[in-house]
């Protein structure tokens, strides 16, 4: 008998692979433009890219990439140490974020067991649980399409070993304050694991900014991850970090890919850190660029949900009811004939809303002064079938 496709395990046929915002070129080639002709809007990536002293100090490197990396990103690590005050050893490195959530799943999920999340919660949840082999319970979501706390716990099993939050979440932009984390955690039993996924935290300021470092000292069963892909623009190099305790973190990296992190990650990571006056000019520009996102998206009737984040999401559907297709869906698929790259978000359950990033307030602007032809073309398409 041939070695097919039907041997693999029997969790993970029902599995669809992640599909991530589509790539300019692949776009631009398609339409017959050049590259920037193309909007994208796709994928939360930091419209500014990466700091110019970045740029430099990858360009000063590059020699040195015809040799494997250091495996254990040591420096990288005492950089996060001293950012964040914690030890070496909390630290877990991946190739990006989302990295790390698939190795806490290999790690600590397994056939037998649960785990929980969020109804409209990022979709690398699922897909590492199911591919564990674990069962997933799906907590409610509240009618704003926020997290519910309260729902959480319910949803918690004599068999749940783990649970996912992301805070902001994706796709939502919905925010928890960290009282309510911390009160959160004081019902959840020391033997679950939760798992914070702050990809987005580095948007947030002032009031919003949750200290959730802090709550590792109380809560062992606490795991944090962070991303580089976000606000410090290295979504291409692929670096995301977690922290945890020392034992978590001990265990996961006897099982974490060999040289995980590549060399010019690292250097990346390393000077993205240092400078935090890029982030602060990056967290300046979201705030100003989304406000005339949603404001200009208000005027065609599209009303967004608040959002923590650098994206926001679009109800579509609730003014432009169509007959034959989600209006998300075929808003989409209208924009990116004309060049624009948006996100679907069909696979949350959400097909009539769309997630567009914050992208400069020149993207952004050609955006909306495209968005009308694209509306027209979905409502003449709905028309004439």
């Amino acid at each position: 008998m041939n070695f097919t496709s039907k041997q693999a395990v029997p969790w993970i046929k029902n599995l669809e692979p992640y599909n991530g915002g589509k790539p300019i070129s692949e776009i631009a080639s398609k339409l017959n433009l050049s590259e920037h002709q193309i909007v994208k809007l796709a994928s939360n990536e930091n419209p500014l890219g990466m700091s110019p002293k970045v740029k430099l100090a990858i360009s000063q490197e590059l020699q040195k990439v015809s040799r494997y990396p250091d495996g254990n990103c040591t420096v990288l690590k005492k950089m996060i140490s001293n950012f964040h005050g914690v030890s070496s050893d909390q630290i877990f490195l991946g190739n990006g974020s989302n990295d790390v959530l698939d190795c806490l799943a290999r790690t600590f999920l397994r056939k037998g067991v649960s785990a929980v999340y969020s109804k409209y919660s990022f979709a690398v949840y699922g897909l590492a649980t199911i591919s564990s082999g674990a069962n997933s319970i799906i907590a409610p979501a509240t009618e704003n399409l926020e997290h519910s706390l309260s729902a959480f716990i319910s949803s918690i099993s004599g068999d749940t070993r783990m649970i996912f939050i992301a805070n902001p979440n994706n796709p939502t932009g919905s925010y928890i304050k960290e009282n309510e984390i911390r009160s959160f955690l004081r019902h959840v039993d020391k033997s679950i694991l939760v798992v914070l996924d702050e990809a987005y935290c580095d948007y947030l300021e002032g009031t919003d900014f949750t200290n959730s470092i802090q709550l590792l000292k109380d809560y062992s069963n606490l795991f944090i991850t962070r991303s580089f892909s976000k606000a410090y623009g290295l979504a291409g190099l692929r670096v995301g970090y977690g922290i945890g305790n020392k034992d978590i973190v001990s265990v996961m990296n006897s099982i974490r890919q060999p040289f995980n992190v590549n060399y010019l990650a690292q250097i990346a990571a390393i000077t993205a850190l240092e400078d935090q006056d890029f982030i602060i000019k990056s967290k300046l520009l979201n705030k100003q660029v989304m406000r005339e996102l949603i404001d200009g998206l208000s005027t065609f009737g599209i009303r967004c949900l608040s959002s923590r984040g650098n994206f926001v999401l679009a109800n579509i559907g609730e003014n432009f009811k169509l007959e034959n297709e989600p209006a998300g869906v075929k808003l989409f698929e209208k924009l990116l004939s004309l060049g624009v790259i948006t996100r679907p978000v069909r696979n949350y359950d959400l097909a009539d809303w769309l997630r567009i990033s914050v992208g400069t307030q020149e993207e952004n602007r050609d955006f909306l002064n495209i968005l009308p032809q694209a509306l027209d073309l979905m409502a003449k398409d709905d028309n004439s079938n």
